[in-house]
């Protein structure tokens, strides 16, 4: 490894808008937790802030039972770290697998895994840090501080690593010995509540195996990466502190059966033939022992498991090539060459998925490379063009701008999708926290899933297959500038009055848009202000036509009022990005963004922009660039079939939006330092070619296909 201790890695270029936790890291520090005693969590998590540098390393909590963002914000810590709620116990496994694909994404050398009731003493990361980069050999795949049992005295020994016995079964090495008898050494396994991993080895060996849930993953995992040439090491100068069994101890009998299950998963995997017949046999005679339900169901649970693992084994020995015989076990990080890409989208529909597409697409060409544009003619909003017949020289790589809700008709009609060694890549994007299990289905034919901001990467991230990468990928939107006649055009229709626009399509739903907040709040403060202050709102949408009911409520609203305006018909991009630049305000009251075209395009246009506090705007709109609105939580109404009735998104602050439509109209200054941050925000968002080189990097870095989610469950 090429890092000291501490050293700072060279950052790469950063997304503008994004915050620090968008930059590289020398180390990505995974705390995982589930729903942990009062207190603990807290104490672990501030300990560890206390004692690492914020410039250098990334904290992420990693929480499996839904009450860690909560509690951190309560105790005042969740500035500093990235809470990742995966929605659901999937056990340690699933938190380190999800904290250190953070950490690998952000350029980690060091990722370290920690459970919530481990505290950590100062000093306790230089030393593991620096026993992996002063490894010569570079094949030392982790190491491990010395654990030292909390409330003891005098202090003794937790774990000094693991120790495997002849029936497979591990143990804590020193347990409940003085401290003094732990000494640098070579481990067969360390212990993952408390260890620091190389990232060449997540990267050689593939990452941790979720199927294990709880105990043994930590032991799989180093005999894995022993088999390949790894080796570990406990560090005994970094010393931390263990409660033990701080959320496990609820777990009762099904404790034991996880554990019993678990090693002779490990053995099938790894273990010699004597090996396995000694596992065996201790099973066996534990069913002569009280509870014998208990042993019952492990001896059977790990044995039906233990079949296909061996069964796995074997056919990888056969085999030279892993992308020959996919394996339940998660697959090494690869790099290979990628010279061209199809893009399959609506390239020639006006919509925000179109823009996606054409974006994509323009940023690789920009990046050099080579992409052959599929149209996916399936949608009912206005054509730039006809669709172009489907090309017959592909390659093996597509990335599809295409909602969740569309892929299993999007893979039926078009087979070629999932052809062997053909990678399919999901481009989606998502307006709501939850995802319907829809999506999680579809996400089980994909090789990846891009996402185009922080909001939908969460989204989706805390719900993937454990055999699906989810990676952010934000995109350029063309803002443009219209020529002077166009804007002079729209400001002649308008007069001199002061005009917020609020832009929309129909068939983007119109409860998500939420125009009628804009509209309402408009009325309010045009009858508070009356005479002394003209304005005009301009209700700018799409495709009335196509959702008549939804039109007419606006309408119906606006009759016989001067000062709203309604345009609901297809422009040009010329003459859209005309009407924002001739406005004084874009307001965006959505219940959600997955990432906001139109907020973006306002500021490279310099138009002030009013939005909700909530969605993907966040990763560009900030208190600096923008007016943004707080919200309430409120339940989806109205999806049309695409948001489930139930689920939560935003509501808009009634009165918040009111004040801060007055403040633009009122506060020239304010207006001129929302203008000026805008346009420094969208001339620092990368251009197509830095955009398409991070597409590129991240189609370089792939991840061969594994079995099917089914089986990794």
């Amino acid at each position: 490894m090429a890092i000291g201790p501490m050293e700072r890695v060279p950052r790469l270029a950063s997304m503008p808008g994004a915050d620090d936790s968008e930059h590289d890291v020398a180390v990505a520090i995974t705390i995982v937790t589930y729903d942990s005693p009062p207190e603990l969590l807290e104490q672990c998590v501030e300990r560890v802030l206390a004692s690492t540098d914020p410039d250098e390393v990334l904290v992420v909590v990693a929480d499996t039972g839904g009450a860690a963002g909560r509690r951190l914000s309560q105790s005042g810590h969740i500035d500093r770290v990235e809470v990742i709620d995966l929605g659901s116990n999937g056990g340690f496994a699933a938190g380190v697998d999800a904290g250190f694909r953070v950490g690998l994404q952000r350029g980690a050398e060091v990722l370290v895994s920690l459970n919530d009731d481990v505290l950590v003493e100062p000093g306790w990361l230089d030393p593991l840090v620096a026993a992996l980069a002063d490894d010569e050999s570079g094949r030392v795949g982790a190491v491990q501080p010395l654990l030292v049992q909390l409330g003891t005295d005098p202090p003794t020994v937790n774990s000094a690593g693991v120790e495997i016995d002849r029936h497979g079964a591990g143990s804590d090495r020193l347990r409940d010995e003085p401290l003094e008898h732990a000494e640098p050494a070579e481990l067969e396994a360390v212990t993952g509540g408390a260890a620091a991993w190389s990232a060449a080895f997540v990267r050689e060996v593939g990452p941790i195996d979720r199927r294990f849930f709880l105990y043994y993953e930590d032991v799989e995992w180093c005999r894995r990466g022993a088999g390949l040439g790894w080796s570990f090491r406990l560090v005994p100068a970094s010393r931390v502190l263990h409660a033990g069994s701080a959320s496990t101890h609820r777990l009762g009998d099904s404790l034991r059966r996880i554990q019993e299950r678990n090693r002779l998963w490990t053995v099938a995997m790894h273990g010699s033939a004597r090996e396995m017949f000694a596992a065996w046999s201790l099973s066996l005679r534990r069913l002569r022992h009280e509870p014998r339900s208990v042993h019952r169901a492990a001896l059977i649970d790990g044995t039906r498991g233990a079949g296909r693992r061996l069964v796995d084994r074997l056919r990888r020995r056969s085999t030279t090539s892993i992308e020959a015989a996919p394996t339940a076990v998660p697959p090494a990080f690869l790099r290979r060459p990628v010279t061209g890409v199809n893009v399959l989208g609506y390239h020639h529909i006006s919509s925000g998925l179109g823009e996606s597409a054409r974006t994509i697409a323009a940023c690789l060409r920009a990046a050099g490379v080579d992409v052959v544009e599929v149209d996916n003619d399936h949608s009912n909003s206005p054509r730039r063009r006809p669709a172009r017949p489907e090309p017959v020289d592909r390659h093996p790589i597509t990335i599809a701008v295409v909602t969740a809700f569309e892929w299993e008709g999007l893979v039926a009609r078009t087979p070629w999708l999932r052809e062997p060694g053909h990678r399919l890549i999901a481009y989606w994007m998502w307006e709501l926290e939850e995802v319907p299990a829809s999506h999680v289905a579809a996400m089980r034919v994909l090789d990846e899933v891009w996402l185009a901001s922080s909001f939908c990467r969460g989204a989706y991230a805390a719900v993937a297959p454990g055999h699906v990468p989810v990676r952010k990928a934000p995109y350029q939107i063309e803002w443009a500038a219209p020529s002077g006649g166009v804007v002079d055009g729209w400001r002649r229709r308008w007069g001199d009055r002061f005009t917020f626009a609020v832009t929309f399509d129909y068939l983007s739903i119109p409860e998500r848009k939420n125009p009628m907040a804009a509209v309402r709040a408009f009325i309010e403060l045009a009858d508070e202000l009356g005479a002394d202050h003209e304005m005009l709102l301009v209700i700018k949408s799409m495709n009335g036509d196509q959702r008549p009911d939804a039109m007419a409520e606006v309408l119906a609203v606006v009759d016989g009022r001067t000062d709203i305006v309604v345009v609901d018909e297809h422009l040009t991009d010329e003459e859209h990005h005309g009407l924002i630049a001739a406005a004084d305000c874009l307001v965006s009251p959505h219940r959600s963004e997955g990432f906001g075209i139109q907020p973006f395009i306002a500021l490279g246009l310099g138009t002030p922009v009013i939005a909700t506090r909530y969605g993907g705007v966040l990763d560009f709109l900030d208190d600096s660039n923008s007016l943004l609105v707080d919200a309430g939580r409120i339940g989806v109404v109205d999806g049309e079939g695409i948001y489930p009735v139930g689920a939560e998104w935003a509501d808009i602050d009634h009165r918040g939006l009111v004040d801060a439509m007055r403040r633009v109209v009122t506060d020239p200054a304010r207006r001129t330092s929302l203008i000026e941050a805008g346009l420094a925000t969208a001339a620092a968002w990368p251009d197509d070619a830095e955009l398409g080189a991070m597409y590129r990097a991240l189609l370089e870095r792939a991840e061969p296909r594994t079995v099917e989610a089914d089986d990794i469950a």
